[in-house]
């Protein structure tokens, strides 16, 4: 098969599963099932390039929906209610309903325990979940440049830990980028080794 042509049939796979996607809840029930095509080395696209696309469209995909948006939009489309889903996954609903409304503080949940979660939905991988979860994770676990000693302040009802932090640190420490991107890094790896190790 000509490279032109393997571009051709991997632009209308693409196109295929967009259109699939905008109809669907998000993401619909075996999606990454679907994206898996893309990886076909039949097409006759090397493998490098195959990996770019795919993580392309994934992006795409996620851009500008939140991580409850998605998760609550798998949830519905595999029919699972919050109690089935908490009694699945052993999570609260209490905490479902907040991860799924982005109240969850990422600070306060263990990477296995996300892992685990989204396992339950049926997801063997992050992906569409990844940028939209490594931008709520950059604002939740932060890393700030080290002050002349600990913030102190009393917590407010209605403010999560998250926004607490980022309020007592602002004017006195400011953000350490590339340790943010560190433990981000890190929390994302120990939720996909997680999902590896369950599915």
């Amino acid at each position: 098969m000509s490279a032109k042509k393997g571009d051709d049939e991997l632009s209308r796979a693409t196109e295929a599963l967009t259109a699939a996607f905008n109809d669907a809840p998000s993401p619909p029930p075996h999606f990454e099932e679907a994206l898996e095509t893309l990886s076909d080395t039949s097409t006759g696209v090397g493998e490098d390039e195959l990996r770019s696309r795919r993580e392309a469209f994934l992006a795409r995909l996620g851009q500008g929906k939140s991580v409850g948006e998605l998760l609550r939009g798998r949830r519905e489309a595999l029919d699972i209610d919050i109690p089935e889903l908490s009694r699945r996954s052993s999570w609260r609903p209490e905490r479902v309903e907040d991860l799924e409304s982005n109240r969850l503080d990422l600070g306060t949940v263990d990477a296995d325990r996300l892992g685990m979660l989204l396992v339950v939905l049926g997801l063997r991988g992050l992906g569409v979940l990844e940028e939209p979860l490594r931008l709520m994770a950059r604002g939740h676990l932060a890393v700030y440049k080290s002050t002349s000693g600990p913030v102190f302040g009393r917590t407010r009802k209605g403010v999560s830990p998250a926004d607490r932090r980022r309020d007592l640190q602002r004017d006195v420490a400011s953000v350490d980028e590339e340790a943010t991107d560190r433990q981000v890094d890190r929390y994302l790896r120990q939720v996909t080794e997680t999902m590896e190790d369950l599915s």
